[in-house]
């Protein structure tokens, strides 16, 4: 009140002579007016203005962003706004951080009517004879071995894609494998490698190639039969049109008028 009264009358009576009058210090007087000049600063936003910042910063975000984080953004940008009056804001209109969803273990004793895989084993792992006991498909073999592709984003960051630790040895084995067939030039084993080398680089084009490994020795084993190897041309006979649609294109950003006819038999 008694700066409030100073401020009033101060084309009236000098600004000393009112503070020794009412028993306050000038010092004191001009910091409570820094402190107001500082406070009127930053309250150059309204609400509702500052709170379209708000929700442009968490729409960027997509959602992963609480008040803290927000605040830090919108000071980034040059937004002087303080803490609490974010948190204040967000509160009011419900904007929060999205959790992340909680762990929930999936078993074949869930509660559901959908079919459910029959349980071949039954925790009997050890079998008179061999070929007596698969598991489901040649892609639960490969998982179980640690060698599928994984892809972890969240919140539009890439997390790390390496692939677990699986069964060591036979991971190995597959990785070793995996690098003499690549080597094998006029094989379909070395032609994928070198597609997806070109895409991906060497250590995940070898991991595929041990999929495959893994994949065949699997058919070969439940069927009984031998290795066939599809050829080097596998993919170019596999997706013939595609790579013929692509010639074409490459000719004609050259400059070539091309005219495609099949070739007689």
């Amino acid at each position: 009140m008694r700066y409030a009264f100073i401020l009033r009358n101060k084309l009236v009576w000098p600004i000393c002579v009112q503070c020794r009058v009412l028993a306050v210090s000038v010092s004191g007087y001009h910091q409570h007016q820094a402190r107001r000049r500082k406070i009127a600063s930053r309250r150059h936003l309204s609400d509702e203005a500052l709170l379209v910042h708000i929700r442009a910063v968490y729409a960027v975000n997509r959602g992963a962003y609480g008040w803290q984080r927000i605040w830090r953004e919108l000071v980034k940008c040059g937004v002087r706004v303080g803490k609490q009056r974010v948190q204040r804001l967000m509160q009011q209109h419900g904007i929060h951080a999205r959790g992340k969803r909680k762990f929930r273990v999936i078993t074949t004793d869930s509660k559901h009517h959908l079919p459910i895989t029959e349980n071949l084993l039954d925790r009997k792992f050890t079998v008179a004879a061999p070929n007596l006991a698969w598991v489901a498909t040649a892609g639960n073999l490969v998982s179980w071995a640690s060698l599928c592709p994984k892809n972890d984003e969240s919140a539009g960051k890439r997390r790390s894609n390496r692939l677990k630790a699986g069964v060591p040895w036979l991971k190995t084995t597959l990785v070793q494998c995996a690098w003499a067939a690549a080597r094998s030039k006029g094989t379909y084993l070395h032609a994928q490698y070198v597609r997806i080398r070109a895409r991906r680089g060497n250590q995940k084009a070898i991991c595929a190639v041990a999929a495959s490994i893994l994949t065949s020795v699997y058919h070969m084993l439940k069927a009984g039969t031998f290795y066939e190897d599809p050829g080097p041309d596998y993919f170019d006979k596999h997706n013939k049109d595609q790579q013929a649609n692509k010639l074409v294109n490459r000719l004609q950003n050259l400059g070539f008028n091309v005219t495609i006819q099949p070739a007689a038999a």
